[in-house]
């Protein structure tokens, strides 16, 4: 063999081991975040496992024995009604905002009106707006309503969410205007052209706007810590870090409390698994 061949085998040689070695470290890597990733979640379900006085004296460890006694310790404390209060305000809150973003998404692409432009960056602009700042008037306008402590304060204030508008308006830009005209030639109205073309179009996009939100609503936290904390109405975000010792009041039944958050994190495995393809398909669309 030539020089030139005998080095040409050489660097083939080199490249291959250090593809070797980066994929050795990637899949590391990947290895390693998925451990990370994974522990909090199995040491929550072997948490609630365990009585909660096992779970103060060694919450690393295997329950021994192991209990389901927490799961009817929810029943007993009323955690089905904080269930079904998240599961209300989270599927009510998705199709409403899923609704409301398509509209919104189509009048701001495919419907020509003076000033949408500048709609459209005004109300991306609030996004830039700390909800927590504007809380305090929040409070003050809905007590004059008389919404505190009901289904609607947690529903309403989130039924035109900016960033879904934003999504599904990036989405639908890469429609042809073409589809449309043509509806439009043929005589259909805009009603019409909205439920029949761009609705079947928009599915991906309104697909991971309906995971997303529902993520958002059944995780929600301050808001209705703040607006709706009785216990008819508030969610099961709210209610499970109430969940104390009843003979001393100040110890939380840590076991307990994981039995809830598996609760919690069962409708969210659900939603994400049944609509994952499509919820890939809307978040990666115009990145490929």
């Amino acid at each position: 063999m030539t020089t030139a061949a005998v080095g040409a085998v050489r660097w083939e040689q080199t490249a291959r081991s250090r593809r070797k070695l980066g994929l050795v470290v990637a899949y590391g890597l990947l290895v390693v975040a998925a451990i990370v990733s994974i522990y909090p979640l199995a040491l929550m379900v072997i948490n609630s496992l365990k009585s909660n006085n096992q779970v103060l004296v060694n919450p690393a460890g295997l329950p021994s024995p192991g209990t389901l006694s927490n799961y009817g310790a929810l029943l007993s404390r009323g955690q089905l009604r904080a269930f079904a209060n998240s599961l209300i305000v989270a599927a009510s809150t998705t199709v409403g905002a899923v609704f409301i973003a398509a509209l919104a998404g189509y009048s701001l692409t495919k419907v020509r009106f003076p000033g949408r432009t500048i709609i459209f960056i005004c109300l991306v602009a609030t996004i830039m707006v700390p909800v927590q700042t504007a809380m305090p008037g929040f409070y003050a306008e809905f007590a004059s309503l008389h919404w505190i402590n009901t289904y609607q304060i947690q529903i309403v204030p989130f039924l035109a969410p900016v960033f879904g508008l934003f999504m599904v308006r990036q989405y639908l830009l890469g429609v042809p205007d073409s589809l449309v005209e043509a509806a439009r030639m043929d005589g259909a109205g805009e009603w019409r052209i909205f439920a029949r073309v761009i609705l079947p179009i928009a599915k991906p996009a309104l697909a991971a706007l309906a995971v997303l939100e529902f993520l958002l609503m059944w995780n929600s936290y301050l808001w209705p810590q703040v607006m709706a904390s009785a216990p008819s109405v508030a969610p099961l975000a709210v209610t499970l870090p109430t969940l104390t010792d009843s003979t001393l009041g100040i110890v939380p039944l840590y076991g307990t409390i994981m039995a809830g958050s598996v609760l919690a994190t069962v409708p969210l495995l659900i939603v994400f698994l049944r609509y994952q393809d499509a919820f890939m398909t809307g978040v990666t669309y115009g990145n490929t």
